[in-house]
């Protein structure tokens, strides 16, 4: 996997600062990275997308797996798929 550097922002007493943009587009970037080079090896990869966890085939065709309730806090969750 190619390195890539980020850029940060120097404040004047040498204190660096990872942006939020920057931090964005870096993790952007490594989850498209990531989600094709899965879609290579297996074939398929896992994703929320509209409230449903969905299959997404390497033939472009989606399957809903299940849908994704709101929690009664109405906090939002991660979802961490292996």
């Amino acid at each position: 996997m190619a390195k890539r550097n980020v850029k940060l922002l120097v404040h004047s007493k040498r204190k660096v600062y990872l942006t939020k943009r920057a931090l964005q587009r870096a993790t952007s970037k490594a989850g498209r990275t990531l989600s094709t080079e899965a879609m290579n090896i297996k074939g398929y990869v896992i994703r929320a997308e509209n409230g449903w966890v969905v299959r997404i085939n390497n033939d472009g065709t989606k399957e809903r797996l299940k849908a994704i309730k709101e929690d009664d806090n109405h906090h939002s969750h991660s979802i961490v798929l292996d």
